[in-house]
């Protein structure tokens, strides 16, 4: 199972939070979904440019080169080099699980 992120630019000069994954809220047109954010390298796929990545729950909209906002609530876990792309899956749909019981 694809989990589809929001690959996300910044349009001012922002404080970036320690690498890692975060619970969080995003607003997209005034209007506020849980969502999930990794802040990191993405060591599993050897990336060497800080990328952030948003997770929206229950949200199918195309969002491509559309302005969120993405407020950050809780740190939940260091950045981690995983073994593989489903190893890194895995830890997702765990993770993601975290957030939704602990709303």
């Amino acid at each position: 199972m694809a989990i589809p992120t929001a690959n996300l630019t910044l349009e001012d000069d922002y404080i970036i939070p320690k690498h890692g994954v975060y619970k969080t809220i995003t607003n997209y047109k005034n209007k506020e979904f849980l969502s999930i954010t990794n802040i990191g390298y993405n060591p599993t796929f050897g990336n060497d440019e800080i990328s952030i990545e948003t997770h929206i729950f229950d949200f199918t909209k195309e969002i491509y080169d559309e302005i969120i906002e993405v407020s950050f609530i809780e740190f939940i876990r260091e950045e981690i080099k995983f073994n593989s792309k489903d190893a890194l899956t895995k830890q997702m749909k765990t993770d993601i699980k975290y957030v939704k019981q602990n709303i």
